[in-house]
C-alpha cells in the first residue's frame, strides 16, 4: 500500500470538502446534497479575547511563531466548516449541520496518549441541544422521500399538468413511525412550495406485497423550466 499519513497533515481534519467533491462526481446533475451532517471531534474554545503586547516581541510576534500558530490553526475543523457553509446556497445552508464541542481547556498534544480516556468521556457529552438534534433527525427522515414523474407533463389551458409518485428510499413504515413520534401533534402533509396538496403522510400508502411507499400526486406548473419544491 505504500506509506500512510494522517489526513490532518493534508489539512483534512474535517473531510467535508472531500465528501462534497465525491458527491459531485457520483451525482453530477445534483447541485447540492439533500443534507450534510458534519461530526467534529472537539475544538479549542476561543472565548477569551486576544491580548496584544505594547512592544514588539520576536518570540511572540515574529514570523516563526506566526507561521507556527497559523499552521496549528489550520488543523481546526471548525474553519473548514465555516468555509463550506459560506459557499453553499441559502437553501442548502438550512440542511447543513455541524456537531462539535469545545474543549474546556487547551486541547491535548498530538502524542498525549494519556488523554484518550478524558477525550472519550468528553466525546460522550452531547455537542448540541435537543432542538438541534431534533432538527437533524427530522431532516434526515424527510429527505428519505422523493418524487418521480410517471409520464411527461401535459400542457393544458396555459399550465403543465404533472402526474407522478412520491416514494421512500428507506423502510417507509419505520420512517413514518419515527416522524409521528417526533411530531405527535402536527399534521404531516405534502406541499408544493407553499401550496398544500391535501395529501397526508400515512402508512396506508405502503404496499402490503412489496412494502414500498407509493403516494400518487399531481400538480400544475407554469413552465417546465420553473423551479419548484415538494416538501413534507
Amino acid at each position: 500500500m505504500g506509506a500512510l499519513q494522517d489526513g490532518g497533515m493534508r489539512r483534512h481534519n474535517n473531510p467535508v470538502n472531500i465528501a462534497l467533491s465525491e458527491a459531485k462526481n457520483l451525482w453530477p446533475t445534483i447541485p447540492d446534497p439533500d443534507v450534510v451532517v458534519s461530526l467534529g471531534t472537539g475544538s479549542e474554545a476561543f472565548d477569551q479575547p486576544l491580548k496584544t503586547s505594547s512592544f514588539r516581541n520576536i518570540f511572540v510576534d515574529g514570523w516563526i511563531p506566526r507561521v507556527y500558530r497559523s499552521f496549528m490553526n489550520s488543523f481546526d475543523g471548525q474553519h473548514t466548516s465555516k468555509e463550506v457553509r459560506n459557499i453553499l446556497s441559502d437553501r442548502s445552508q438550512a440542511d447543513y449541520f455541524r456537531l462539535d464541542s469545545s474543549f474546556p481547556d487547551a486541547p491535548p498534544a498530538m502524542d498525549d496518549a494519556r488523554s484518550m480516556e478524558r477525550l472519550l468521556q468528553w466525546a460522550r457529552i452531547q455537542p448540541s441541544g435537543p432542538c438541534e438534534q431534533r432538527d437533524i433527525i427530522l431532516t434526515l427522515l424527510t429527505t428519505c422521500f422523493f418524487f418521480e414523474l410517471d409520464k411527461m407533463p401535459v400542457f393544458h389551458c396555459g399550465l403543465y399538468h404533472c402526474v407522478g409518485t412520491i416514494k421512500c428510499r428507506a423502510p417507509a413504515q419505520s420512517v413514518i413511525r419515527c416522524l409521528s413520534s417526533l411530531q405527535p401533534t402536527e399534521k404531516q402533509e405534502f406541499y408544493k412550495d407553499k401550496l398544500n396538496l391535501g395529501l397526508r403522510l400515512s402508512v396506508d400508502n405502503i404496499c402490503n406485497a412489496c412494502h414500498h411507499y407509493t403516494r400518487p400526486v399531481q400538480f400544475y406548473t407554469r413552465s417546465l423550466e420553473e423551479s419548484l419544491t415538494l416538501s413534507l
